[in-house]
């Protein structure tokens, strides 16, 4: 019976971080980008919707580590396996930690996922904005073209949506050539 107990604790382990996982997703990515990306003149620091696949590719990563260690009992290549599963999972969720879209006074800041290069374009280097809307929902896309062609796509959430009068502001000041596209449903 002692023999039982530590292997159905990791069960219970894998189980309840399955199903906490979720609401982590949710609130994680965002959180991470906060913490690590925010400075004072940035106006909205923003995680990626590639930031919400990595952290659930990191969570499923955990949940296995914790199976595995059930599944197999706790052998030597079980708790080789989940060392593995933990220490790419904590890759993974610091990978997606990095990766940001930043809009400030000065310009746009982005950098995308397993990338070491940081791109900073000030305003006066975007070369189009361009608005997606759809016509059945309130909210849409921007579509952001830089001057050698670098372009971003920034869903219009919340955050976004606050500081969407500076966004446009910015690029009237700048001359910036602003498209808006209605798109149907």
């Amino acid at each position: 019976m002692y023999n039982e107990e530590p292997r159905h604790i990791y069960l219970a382990l894998s189980v309840g971080l399955l199903f906490i996982s979720p609401i982590l997703l949710f609130i994680l990515p965002q959180t991470l980008i906060n913490l690590f990306q925010e400075s004072t003149d940035t106006w909205v620091t923003v995680a990626t919707r590639v930031n919400y696949f990595v952290c659930g590719a990191g969570f499923f990563l955990l949940v296995l580590s914790l199976f595995l260690l059930f599944w197999f009992d706790r052998s030597n290549w079980s708790k080789t396996a989940s060392f593995i599963c933990v220490c790419v999972g904590l890759w993974l969720f610091y990978s997606a930690s990095q990766s940001f879209q930043s809009f400030s006074t000065t310009g746009i800041v982005y950098k995308t996922v397993f990338s070491n290069d940081t791109h900073r374009y000030e305003w006066s280097d975007i070369q189009e904005l361009t608005y997606l809307l759809e016509s059945e929902k309130k909210t849409g896309a921007y579509v952001i073209t830089f001057d050698d062609k670098n372009q971003i796509h920034v869903k219009e959430n919340g955050y976004i949506k606050s500081v969407r009068r500076a966004i446009l502001t910015q690029a009237k000041e700048n001359n910036i050539e602003i498209k808006e596209i209605k798109q149907s449903d």
